[in-house]
């Protein structure tokens, strides 16, 4: 990937200078040789029938010579479902089946390694004119704020998302942590498959006009970079579990300020208020995200459809309301550097009346394949 690098470029791999940019992925079907290494990472036998194939996601820091292999991506979620179609990873009679079944559409039964859970990628087919063999399509008209032109979609469900202490890990819709200069932040941490800390932008010494700028602007204002670093690391000692996986790649943070006012996106264009329910910038790995992690839209769309967050009072006060589909799915638009990322969450209060149980969330992303071939690795990298 070329790091280290200094410079923060990678300008000796295949990286792209940023953490969206600098990522791997291992990809295996359940019968494939070598597939012990998911025992490893889970600690236990996964049941190879709930799932078609394994994945697991390593960050790459771009300046360290690091990778964490800790968390997850969900926008690979849909890269996954495209290579395990187009690599034959699901057995070719199966995936004629589901295809069959589903007018074109494959269903791809995907487990994160990391973190344990099963996620659900309806992959959209096409069959070779010459052959008759199903490929992943590419060709479509949906289109995905920061990723230039247009695709095929691939709709995604997180099943059960939140991990074992719930997606509200320290049991309130809201918490307030103190940093070392004295200041009260109110925050909202929520699971949905990454833990995530939301941040009002009115609780900050910032205005509006400063998270505006384009990402790496924000990257410049090393006091309000610094600020959210502390409230990262004050926010995730909320929990033991929290303390005690912290890492550069998680928890996340984001801010999230009302959807008043209109912005120009990094590519020109302008988001106007009506489009969108809540403004918010994320930060990933010490960066601003140049859109948005595709886990902080699940834990955004999570915290927008449970009463009393951080998340879902700054819906409340830009004057919107979640729109909600035939499934009880509660769907968020979020205004990000780039344009405007959208999920939904089906979201439940629990028997006691004093919890909820978050059941699932949704989303649409795109894919293609871009190359396929070798990397040269120099030899002193073994040494």
């Amino acid at each position: 990937m070329g790091s280290p690098d200094p410079d923060g470029r990678q300008i000796d791999g295949l990286g792209g200078g940023v953490s969206s940019l600098s990522k791997v992925a291992l990809v295996g079907s359940p019968g494939e040789q070598g597939m012990e290494w998911v025992k490893d990472v889970l600690g236990h036998s996964s049941g190879n029938d709930a799932w078609d194939v394994a994945y697991r996601f390593g960050q790459v820091e771009v300046k360290k010579k690091a990778i964490d292999w800790s968390t997850t991506c969900g926008n690979l979620i849909a890269a996954v479902g495209h290579f395990a179609v187009d690599e034959r990873l699901i057995p070719h009679s199966q995936l004629d089946a589901r295809a069959n079944r589903h007018r074109g559409m494959v269903p791809v039964r995907i487990l994160s390694v990391n973190t344990g859970a099963t996620m659900l990628a309806q992959v959209p087919t096409v069959r070779c004119e010459h052959t008759g063999e199903l490929y992943a399509a590419t060709q479509g008209d949906t289109q995905i704020s920061g990723v230039p032109g247009t695709g095929a979609p691939v709709d995604i469900e997180f099943p059960n998302p939140a991990g074992p202490e719930g997606v509200l890990p320290t049991g309130n819709p809201r918490d307030v942590i103190n940093v070392d200069d004295g200041l009260k932040i109110p925050i909202t941490l929520i699971n949905a498959g990454l833990p995530t800390l939301f941040v009002p932008l009115s609780s900050l010494p910032f205005p509006l006009s400063s998270i505006l700028l384009h990402p790496s602007e924000i990257d410049n204002n090393k006091p309000l970079m610094s600020l959210l670093e502390r409230i990262r690391q004050s926010g995730a000692a909320l929990t033991p579990t929290l303390k005690k996986t912290l890492s550069p790649s998680a928890p996340k943070i984001a801010i999230v300020a009302p959807s008043t006012e209109a912005y120009m996106t990094t590519s020109g264009g302008k988001v106007m208020p009506g489009e969108m329910d809540l403004l918010a910038r994320a930060i990933s790995v010490g960066n601003v995200h140049r859109t948005f992690p595709a886990t902080v839209l699940m834990a955004a769309a999570a915290a927008a459809a449970i009463r009393g967050t951080v998340v879902e009072e700054t819906v409340q006060l830009g004057g919107n309301a979640l729109k909600r589909d035939g499934n009880g799915v509660n769907w968020v638009r979020v205004g990000h550097p780039a344009g405007i990322a959208k999920a939904g969450a089906r979201v439940k209060s629990n028997e006691t009346g004093e919890g909820w149980n978050l059941e699932s969330v949704a989303m649409t992303r795109t894919a293609r394949r871009i190359m396929s071939g070798q990397v040269f690795i120099p030899s002193k990298v073994f040494e």
